[in-house]
């Protein structure tokens, strides 16, 4: 996440950004406490938390960045910095013929019962 806030700074030089990792909870509870303006989180606002908003009045706007989304990490030295959808299906089925492409010399996908290939993670 620091390399994103370090790109969107060069494009907006007039933000200022701090960015703190912390768990949704934390976030919402600094967020509802004043301590920040803005946070990013995986859940909407529980009951307790709406009713914390409620009874203080707090004017909090909401909206849904992505619905669903697949999050790829490559390593830093891996100098492929964009994929195409096409490609990603092709790598997680298994189906890509071009791995060197990718960086990896073994292939790609999960067998039948879900482990990676060449890993032997379970996802």
């Amino acid at each position: 996440m620091d390399a994103e806030v370090k790109e969107f700074q060069s494009m907006y030089k007039e933000v200022h950004i701090v960015h703190l990792q912390s768990t949704p909870r934390d976030a919402i509870a600094q967020l509802l406490n004043d301590s920040v303006k803005v946070i990013t989180s995986s859940r909407q606002f529980n009951d307790e938390e709406k009713a914390v908003i409620a009874k203080y009045k707090l004017q909090v706007d909401t909206f849904r960045v992505a619905y669903e989304a697949a999050l790829v990490i490559v390593n830093e030295k891996n100098s492929h910095t964009r994929i195409k959808v096409e490609e990603l299906k092709d790598i997680l089925l298994g189906k890509s013929k071009n791995v060197a492409r990718h960086g990896r010399k073994e292939g790609f996908g999960t067998d039948r019962r879900g482990t990676w290939k060449g890993e032997q993670r379970n996802v």
